[in-house]
């Protein structure tokens, strides 16, 4: 199965960067891709089956964690209260904590 997944790798390695940023960016949506992992798998990459990328791998792990952390902040600061209010996430997070957590920042 690991041979599979490099053979693959190995195909499309020239899109490599742009895979490692997209997942950059997912983590810093919430979606549950670990930047650890990320981490990991490029070095992997970078050491062994790519060398010649390690740059470019850099760079995208760079402006991807960047990136990601400015669009995390920008939901959460302009549409915050908006996505509070949805049935939904009112239901994950009741205003009890929410308070809770204003109370903290409060101090």
């Amino acid at each position: 199965m690991l041979e599979n997944a490099l053979n693959f790798i190995s195909s499309h390695q020239a899109h490599a960067p742009w895979i490692v940023f997209g997942a950059m960016i997912l983590a810093g949506l919430n979606i549950p891709i670990s930047i650890d992992v990320v981490l990991v798998f490029c070095a992997f990459l970078a050491a062994t089956v790519i060398p010649e990328s390690t740059f470019s791998l850099y760079f995208s792990i760079l402006i991807g964690c960047s990136l990601s952390g400015w669009v995390a902040y920008s939901l959460g600061r302009f549409f915050g209260r908006k996505l509070l209010a949805t049935k939904w996430i009112s239901k994950l997070i009741p205003s009890q904590k929410v308070a809770k957590v204003e109370g903290y920042y409060q101090k």
